[in-house]
This record gives structure tokens, C-alpha cells and sequence, in this order.
């Protein structure tokens, strides 16, 4: 816990590895804290009677290992708790207690109305029953009045009731909680997790990945009070070729960054989760969440593409083939293609139909398909391959193992992240696996990428960022600023910086690019000039050597024969001297490729071969 003097500008770190769930304060201004029992040395709550600097805690007549979820206070004094056992009332300022009521409910929200009622939620954790509940006699019994995991409680002037509900919104009582209605018009956000009312009757309303939103008008309709990008989950990263990134969030749909990720707008599906982004050759967007969207005027309007998929399919990974453009699926039902840009889509196996949860391409255009269990379909899960577009398969190996992420580096080299057991590798198109945990800690994978230079990253649950320069073979952390521990996705954009999606802190940016052009010391030349690049033919990667006579913004661009551009190698700022890019074509097909240095005052292009 934390504690201020002088209004928020300085912090006192106080109760140190106490895990705190609930607090509050009585008049005389004692401040009572609920934690968590479980861990917290079987104490579920504490007393400070001078702001915070000491504390005592409070047992008698609690149980041992109570989690304190909730207080509320009487005019009169008397103390009621919330606990995963119950509700617990105190006459003597918590010196004592007794159990009143609701033994066994989970009860996470309490509050007292003006007439002096108290009514209680009991909320997800309970394994009783959920719902709102008011007692007219100090606690001594206690009637049941309307069902829903119910969070919070919050009453304002007029005495009328809000309660806030995980799955359904806010809900509001008008007589005293005998009759109950939804109001949720503009709350598109309905997992409610907190609640409050100021002086002016103004309600507000605290989300689950949807940020905050408010009501002046009694709760007859809401609107977001969010302002940028908000700290939630996010489950999936993208970027495009102009280096615009999307981000995928739990319950609050999509977003994109045109710089850097410093700002941050809506682009759709707002109170959605977004767990797949993939963009084509043509900038069409796609997205899944339950089934599958497309974008083509950059966000603006979306079209639901489901012809083929089943009702409510969960979509895990989306993959797009450069060349033919078909696309690829890993859902919960398997693997899915579609051939015409997503009109159609149809099942492609692998058998069993389980949780496909990973795709990845090489540069022959195998697609690599990973499973993980579904509850129902047993092993083997692990890694499959397919050599012509999904319409055979063949199994790999890793046959218990459950696979959350794939990745292929520029040696087709194939990385399997797992739930539980690491990362594995193939050096042999998964002829064969071998561990590649030398400095990773945490064996729970979630993501990983690649940069231009095969440097791997890593993310994990509760481990942050791991990188490893060496294919692998060892790995340390790299989490200097990034707070949260928990990484559900990594992307690399074209100038070199990696982007962390986290759970609940929002998207995090690399300092600096992890990916530069070289600086090679030769003299500076008059004016720019651009090499052939070497070797060419080249097969999957070539070396592109340019000149600049100063410092100056500039670009480098491949486009395909028909003058269509496949990739941004380079986007930044240049030094006087000559300057060194590899170009990586895996998953390219075969043929002739122009690549172009761009200035603000020159162009200069030359062509290249791809040779399979």
C-alpha cells in the first residue's frame, strides 16, 4: 500500500508485501485495510489509527486466512465487512467481530443507504450464489432481491440504487432494491468492476479493459471519460508497411498508432476483444474475435467475412500468404483458408479438430500450424506442417506439448513457444526438437518475434521480455521500464522498435530501435547513391548498400514487378556515409523485385532477383 501526505505528490510505501483488496476510513479518520488472507500470513485485516504509519492487525472473532473484499459504515459507528466467507459486523471500532450473515457468499460490495439498510453484492468468486441482498435490522438477516454477479454498490442523494455486475452492466433500484432494471445505453463496456457517485450526483462506472465511463443522469445513458489509449490487455499487435501499428485489446476493441505508439485512436469493435490482426499486401485489415472481420478503407467501416466459418468460432492467429494472398486461421476448431480475400473460408484440418493456436511461414511458403489442448481432443497437439497451402498435413512432433506461438527466422529455423515447457527448436524443418531454455526462467510463452538480424524476443506470463542473440542457444532479460510482468504480444515495426502488448498496462515501445542500419567508415560522399545490391540473384536474403552525402530523412522501399510495394526495409534518419540493410524476402515468391531510396530531394531505384 501507498499513502500520501500533500495531495498525491509524494508517495509512502507502507505495509510492504501485503496484498491489499479493500480499504476504507471512519470518521475519527482510522483507516481499515482488507487483504488477502491466503497469502498475507492468514490476516485478512489491519487497523492505522495515525494515517498510515503503523498498523494492527484484527482477529478476533475472524476466521484464519479471510480475504476482506468490502466495508461499510453506520452514522452509528458499527463496522460491516465483505469477505469470501460472509459478512462480519464489528460494534468496538474492529476490535471484535461476529459473523451476521451470507456464510459461504463471496460478498465483494457493501454499502448503507440513507434510511439505514444495508445491502450487500456477492460477486464472482463465490461458490453459493450471486446477487444483491438487504438487511433492514443491522445485518441480523438478510433477504435476496435480484441474481448477478454483482461487483459494486454505490447509492446517491436521492437514495436510488446502482449496482455494478462482471457480466451485465449497471443495475438500478429506484425503490429501496425491491425492483431492479438495466441501465446501460452508451455503456458498450458491460463488465463492471467498480462504481462511485460525487457530490453532484454523477455516477461513474469503472470497467474491465474499457477504461471509465460516467453518467449525469441518474444512469439513463453513459459516455466514455477515457481520453488516449487506455491501460488494458492486449492480445494482439500488428503493423502495417507504413509502420502504422494496431492493437488488439480485451473488451475494448481495436486501436492504431500512426507514431510510435505516443497516440492512439479507435479504429472499431469498442467493448470487444480483438485476439488476431493481420494486414495484406493490399492494406486490408483483418481481424478475429468470435469469427472474422475486414477493413479495406483503414479502419473506417468493417465487414463481417464468416461465410464458411462456424457460429462463434474463436479465431487465435491469422496468417497471410504473400504472393496468392490466401489466408489462414488457427482457431478453436481447427485450421480455416480462405483463397479470395476472405469471402469464403473452408476447413483445412489438421485432424484432429482441436485448438489450432499458432501459425507461422518459412520461406519455401510451408505454413506451420500449433495446437493446444480444447478440453475435449487429446494428443497429439504440437506443431504440423503444410507444403501446399493447407491442403495436406503432415505432424512435426513436440506430441504433448501445448503450443501458444510460432515463429520462423531466416534460416527457416522454427521456434515453438509452450504453456508450460519453454521454447523449443527445429533446425531441420521440424524433423527433429530441442530445448532452448539456457536464461529463461519462465516457462510460460506467450509471443515471439524476430528482427531483420535474427535477434529472437520472447514474451512470457509474469517473466516479462527475454532476447536472445544467439538463435536461441542463451537468453537474458530485457524489462529496464517495463513494469508489467505479463507480455501477451511482440511486434517489430520497420524502423527497428519492438512493441510489448501487456496485460493491463497497455502497449510498451523499445527506447531505442532494436534493428539500425550499419554504418560502415568510408568517406562521405557528394551526393547520394544507391548500390546493386549483392548477392542477385539472391536467395532469401540479399545485402543493400546505399550512400549519403549528409544527414537526412529518407526511406527504402521494395516493390514487386507490377509496382506494387511489399515492404518498408527502412524508414529514418540517415548519417553522412555509407550505410548497410539486409532484405529479407522470406515468404516472397519468385521473380523480379525494385527497390528504391527516397529522399526529400532524390529517388533513386535499381532491381533485384529472387531466385527460389
Amino acid at each position: 500500500m501507498f499513502f500520501s501526505t500533500n495531495n498525491g505528490n509524494f508517495w509512502h510505501h507502507t505495509l510492504p508485501g501485503i496484498s491489499i483488496l479493500s480499504l476504507t476510513t471512519n470518521a475519527s479518520g482510522d483507516v481499515f485495510a482488507g487483504t488477502n488472507g491466503a497469502v498475507n500470513n492468514g490476516i485478512g485485516l489491519y487497523r492505522s489509527t495515525d494515517a498510515g504509519q503503523n498498523w494492527l492487525p484484527l482477529t478476533n472473532g475472524l476466521p484464519g486466512f479471510i480475504s476482506v473484499l468490502s466495508f461499510a459504515i453506520q452514522v452509528s459507528g458499527e463496522i460491516y465487512l465483505g469477505s469470501n466467507d460472509g459478512i462480519y459486523r464489528s460494534f468496538d471500532n474492529g476490535n471484535n467481530w461476529m459473523q451476521v450473515g451470507l456464510a459461504g457468499y463471496w460478498v465483494s460490495a457493501l454499502a448503507i443507504h440513507p434510511n439505514g439498510d444495508i445491502f450487500a453484492g456477492t460477486g464472482t468468486g463465490t461458490g453459493t450464489g450471486t446477487g444483491i441482498y438487504r438487511s433492514n435490522d443491522n445485518g441480523n438477516t438478510w433477504l435476496g432481491l435480484t441474481g448477478g454477479a454483482v461487483e459494486s454498490i454505490s447509492i446517491n442523494s436521492a437514495g436510488h440504487l446502482f449496482a455494478g455486475s462482471a457480466f451485465g452492466g449497471v443495475l438500478r433500484s429506484l425503490d429501496n432494491g425491491n425492483s431492479w432494471v438495466s441501465v446501460n445505453n452508451g455503456l458498450y463496456n458491460r463488465e463492471i468492476w467498480a462504481t462511485a457517485i460525487n457530490f453532484d450526483d454523477h455516477i461513474f462506472a469503472g470497467t474491465f479493459g474499457g477504461g471509465v465511463f460516467h453518467s449525469v443522469n441518474n444512469g439513463d445513458s453513459w459516455a466514455q471519460t477515457n481520453t488516449g489509449f487506455i491501460n488494458t490487455d492486449i492480445y494482439a499487435l500488428a503493423v502495417r508497411s507504413d509502420n502504422t501499428l494496431f492493437a488488439g485489446t480485451r473488451g475494448n476493441g481495436l486501436f492504431s498508432s500512426t507514431d510510435q505508439g505516443e497516440n492512439w485512436s479507435q479504429s472499431g469493435f469498442q467493448g470487444q476483444r480483438i485476439q488476431a490482426i493481420a494486414i495484406s499486401s493490399m492494406n486490408h485489415i483483418f481481424v478475429g474475435e468470435q469469427g472474422m472481420f475486414r477493413s479495406t478503407d483503414n479502419g473506417l467501416t468493417w465487414m463481417q467475412i464468416n461465410n464458411g466459418l462456424p457460429p462463434g468460432v474463436g479465431i487465435y492467429a491469422i496468417l497471410i500468404k504473400p504472393g496468392n494472398n490466401y489466408i489462414f486461421l488457427a482457431t478453436n476448431l481447427g485450421g480455416y483458408r480462405s483463397t479470395d480475400n476472405g469471402d469464403l473460408w473452408s476447413y483445412i484440418g489438421p485432424p484432429p479438430q482441436g485448438k489450432a493456436t499458432a501459425l507461422a511461414m518459412n520461406s519455401h511458403g510451408h505454413i506451420y500450424i500449433g495446437f493446444d489442448h480444447s478440453g475435449f481432443v487429446a494428443p497429439p497437439w504440437g506443431v504440423h506442417v503444410s507444403t501446399d497451402d493447407g491442403n495436406s498435413w503432415t505432424y512435426l512432433g513436440l506430441f504433448f506439448y501445448q503450443i501458444s506461438t510460432l515463429a520462423v527466422n531466416s534460416q527457416d529455423h522454427i521456434f515453438a513457444g509452450t504453456f508450460f515447457s519453454g521454447i523449443y527448436r527445429s533446425t531441420d524443418y521440424g524433423n527433429s526438437w530441442g530445448t532452448i531454455n539456457n536464461g529463461l526462467n519462465h516457462s510460460r510463452i506467450t509471443s515471439i518475434a524476430i528482427n531483420p538480424s535474427d535477434h529472437l524476443f520472447a514474451g512470457t506470463w509474469f517473466g516479462g521480455v527475454y532476447r536472445s542473440e544467439d538463435n536461441g542457444n542463451s537468453w537474458n532479460q530485457v524489462n529496464s521500464g517495463l513494469p508489467y510482468a505479463t507480455v501477451f504480444s511482440l511486434a517489430i515495426n520497420y524502423e527497428g522498435y519492438i512493441f510489448a502488448g501487456t496485460l493491463d498496462g497497455g502497449v510498451f515501445r523499445s527506447v531505442n530501435p532494436i534493428t539500425s542500419i550499419d554504418n560502415i567508415t568510408e568517406p562521405i560522399p557528394l551526393e547520394f547513391f544507391l548500390e546493386q545490391n549483392y548477392p542477385n540473384p539472391f536467395n532469401p536474403q540479399t545485402t543493400i548498400e546505399f550512400y549519403s552525402p549528409r544527414k537526412e530523412k529518407i526511406i527504402i522501399e521494395i516493390f514487386n514487378i507490377l509496382g506494387i510495394k511489399v515492404e518498408t526495409l527502412y524508414e529514418g534518419e540517415a548519417t553522412p556515409g555509407k550505410h548497410r540493410l539486409i532484405f529479407d524476402a522470406s515468404g516472397l515468391p519468385s521473380g523480379i523485385y525494385m527497390y528504391r531510396l527516397k529522399t526529400p530531394r532524390n529517388s533513386l531505384t535499381k532491381k533485384m532477383v529472387l531466385l527460389r
